[in-house]
């Protein structure tokens, strides 16, 4: 099963990327996003307010919407 994900990958560049739903274990729950937000702390980061380094590949957002 493949998921959505958006990923900063260097300052200014954001690309949603499908990539792989990891495996669950069983302490684990697996929950469907209905919707999610930007948080202020995505923006910052976008923005350079924070320092990024350009290999992070930062996975944005943990406003979410579950089902």
């Amino acid at each position: 099963m493949d998921g959505k994900v958006a990923v900063l990958n260097k300052l200014k560049n954001i690309e949603v990327k499908t990539l792989p739903v990891p495996e669950i274990t069983d302490d684990e729950m697996l929950v469907k996003v209905e919707g999610c937000g930007i948080c202020g702390t995505d923006v910052f980061e976008y923005a350079a307010a924070f320092v990024v380094p350009t290999s992070s590949n930062i996975r944005l957002t943990h406003s979410n919407i579950f089902q």
